[in-house]
């Protein structure tokens, strides 16, 4: 069995890339496009949530406050994924984010946060 890993992002470029690494790290991918979808898709089995700051709809910190709230006996960790630099990385942690990565993705980067987020399986 594989960790399975969604990814809430709008830019179907960052969605492909995204992909790319965790295929290529052995994690099984799923992805959403904004923040409605990634609450409507949250229950099915996720181990980690890569989630992006900048949705089209409702803003990624605002989606980790609402899992967070409503899913207190399901936590999944939730890392935020942004363009954003390091400006919204203390507002993240602060809501419950594990961690932190900005745009563009570093392989390495992604790898060795994931290793640290997942236990192994």
């Amino acid at each position: 069995m594989k960790h399975k890993i969604l990814v809430v992002d709008d830019n179907q470029t960052n969605q492909l890339v995204a992909k790319l690494m965790l295929e290529q790290l052995g994690y099984e991918y799923d992805s959403a496009s904004d923040g409605s979808e990634a609450l409507a898709k949250y229950d099915k089995g996720y181990h980690l949530i890569l989630l992006d700051l900048g949705l089209p709809d409702i803003d990624g910190i605002t989606v980790a406050e609402f899992i967070f709230k409503h899913h207190k006996n399901n936590p999944i960790p939730i890392i935020a994924c942004t363009g954003f630099g390091n400006e919204k990385r203390a507002e993240c942690l602060a809501v419950g984010m594990r961690d932190y990565l900005t745009k563009p993705i570093e392989f390495d980067h992604l790898k060795s946060i994931l290793a640290q987020h997942l236990t192994p399986m």
